[in-house]
């Protein structure tokens, strides 16, 4: 048994494969050669908004239990929030340098260093996941595994149109934001990238797994990671797991605010932007406000478009990497079938709701919005949008020196439209304006008739309840 066990050794450091990470107590069970063997790194790529940043902080924060079971993962930086890139210096060579000299010596930086110690090379950077075929050159000669976690598209749609608002100072709504990208035919975010990942590393190599929210609740995220590098369930309860969320998105009440603050943010102060966004952050992380999904924010012909694009590709991915997975992964409800109980939830929560939770405790940030907000109004940007921060905020705009309009030009472009102007659009614009403007009892009115027109309209539906609320208040 002693030869035997000599004997893999000494195969091990002929081969230059990490040594069994014997000194961690591993049972016969644990056989890392199984990996070790095949494999000099694993690199998962994200996506982009698919739990990276809570992976990284994870991988990071446990880099020495890593260690003990043979992964190297190099250091890398965080921000205040705890967010990270990863390793972002060396995605940095490949999207921004187009260097990618530079990057093949990054990573046989990092491999020497991690055969040094007899380990294995683990990298993250989603901002490699776009530049399969790049990758594919860069670690050209190295016996490479992907690892990928999958979100849905209309998932990580959403996902990329709130990371947009809060830290891209976005302005559009949701739907002309969808429009927008449904016109550059982006295929980063449906299945059509992966198989881009199989044509350049072949389907063996390439791990992927489900980002779905709803299975969290079973299994941490982390654990599906440990899974993904073949670590056993035995070796998880040496890891630490955070209780906090890392780098989760807004509330849909927060994301309304700074949507609208983005009209009238000074974009070269960035210090205190910055600040607004950790202000947000915090609210939307402790918040008790009900998560929503896509389909209760679009409008109804929007979604439905949404789902017939990506139908195609959903069921190529299901088939080719979930067929095993249990539930409806990548299957959409139909909008009349919402759960308006979520809707209702949400209508409660308003951006006048978010201002009056943070500005006890920041002083410094409603005195800079209520600054950006004069601001702009002195430079004449009138929208529908500055005049309902200058009522949250007590900034009176006298109506003897500006001109206060019903509608913004976006809603202008909406009656003008033959696509989405027709009536029960029209009729949700003008509740709009009506409730912006105080008139609540006409608001609701209008919003009552457009949902007749429209039943299954989330975003009529979200309004309806939202007005009849303030309505009921004011009784």
């Amino acid at each position: 048994m002693a030869f035997k066990f000599k004997f893999r050794s000494l195969v091990r450091k002929l081969h230059g494969w990490p040594a069994a990470p014997v000194e961690s107590g591993c049972p016969p069970s644990w056989r890392p050669k199984d990996i070790f063997a095949k494999y000099d790194v694993f690199v998962h790529v994200g996506a982009p908004k698919a739990g990276s940043s809570a992976i990284q902080y994870f991988l990071h924060e446990n880099a020495g239990a890593l260690a003990k079971l043979g992964y190297y993962y190099p250091e890398h930086d965080f921000d205040v929030n705890r967010v990270s890139g990863g390793h972002a210096r060396f995605g940095r060579h490949i999207w921004a340098d187009k260097d990618e000299a530079s990057a093949r010596q990054w990573v046989e930086d990092q491999l020497n260093a991690a055969r040094k110690k007899r380990r294995i090379l683990l990298i993250s950077a989603e901002s490699l996941f776009i530049y399969p075929d790049v990758l594919a050159r860069v670690l050209s000669g190295f016996r490479v595994r992907i690892v990928i976690f999958f979100r849905d598209p209309l998932s990580a749609l959403f996902s990329n149109y709130n990371q947009a608002v809060k830290r891209n100072l976005e302005v559009s709504r949701i739907d002309e934001y969808c429009t927008a990208f449904l016109e550059r035919n982006d295929a980063s975010i449906s299945g059509r990238i992966l198989q881009q990942w199989i044509s350049n590393f072949s389907r063996v190599n390439v791990s992927v797994a489900a980002y779905d929210p709803v299975s969290f609740s079973k299994e941490r995220l982390e654990i599906k990671f440990l899974r993904l590098i073949g670590l056993p369930e035995e070796y998880f309860h040496i890891f630490s797991f955070p209780n906090e969320r890392i780098n989760s998105g807004y509330t849909l009440s927060a994301l309304e605010f700074k949507r609208m603050l983005n009209t009238v943010l000074d974009r070269d102060k960035v210090h205190e932007n910055n600040k607004i966004d950790r202000c947000l952050q915090a609210y939307s992380d402790q918040s008790s406000e009900p998560r929503y999904r896509l389909e209760h924010v679009l409008s109804g012909d929007m979604y439905r478009h949404l789902v017939s694009k990506y139908a195609a590709i959903n069921k190529y991915v299901k088939e080719t990497f979930f067929s095993h997975c249990e539930g409806e992964y990548l299957d959409y409800p139909d909008p009349d079938s919402l759960n308006q109980d979520v809707c209702r939830a949400v209508a409660k929560y308003t951006p006048g709701f978010v201002l009056g939770r943070i500005v006890s405790d920041h002083v410094d940030v409603y005195e800079y919005i209520k600054e950006c907000v004069c601001a702009a109004a002195r430079n004449g940007k009138f929208s529908l949008d500055l005049f309902s921060l200058a009522n949250l905020v007590d900034v009176d705009i006298d109506g003897r020196r500006f001109f206060s309009p019903y509608f913004s030009s976006a809603q202008i472009e909406v009656f003008r439209s033959e696509e989405h102007g027709q009536l029960p659009d029209v009729l949700r614009e003008i509740a709009i304006s009506l409730e912006q403007h105080g008139q609540n009892d006409a608001a609701c009115a209008v919003i009552a008739r457009a949902r007749v027109l429209r039943p299954g309209g989330a975003l009529i539906q979200t309004l309806h309840q939202r007005i009849l609320s303030k309505v009921h208040d004011c009784n």
